[in-house]
């Protein structure tokens, strides 16, 4: 689980071109603003993450994970920039897909013994 929320963040990162460091702050660029939005959203998609632990990594409280969250469709829909750099982000779906299928076939196996 760590690598995929690892995955995620750094993915994002690079993608909008700005460091963890920075988005871990409360800085309010816009690139830093759309980073943690798009990190938000798949951490929670994704990784099945609820809001408030989101909102510990992202060193956010859970109220603002929600805004990210709401914010990310409008601006995804409206926002032909925003759009381009989230799609950008959602190639990391598939291999993080992929990572928690293994996980599960794994835990699976141990089970079935």
């Amino acid at each position: 689980m760590k690598e995929n929320i690892d995955k995620i963040l750094k993915k994002a990162c690079s993608t909008f071109g700005v460091s963890m460091e920075d988005v871990l702050t409360r800085k309010k660029d816009r690139p830093l603003f759309f980073a943690r939005m798009v990190s938000a959203k798949h951490l929670r998609d994704l990784c099945g993450l609820s809001s408030l632990e989101v909102g510990k990594i992202l060193n956010k409280d859970h109220s603002t994970i929600l805004r990210y969250l709401c914010l990310y469709d409008q601006e995804y829909h409206y926002n032909k920039e925003f759009r381009i750099f989230a799609d950008k982000v959602k190639d990391i779906d598939l291999e993080v897909r992929t990572d928690f299928q293994e996980e599960l076939e794994g835990e699976l196996n141990e089970i079935i013994g």
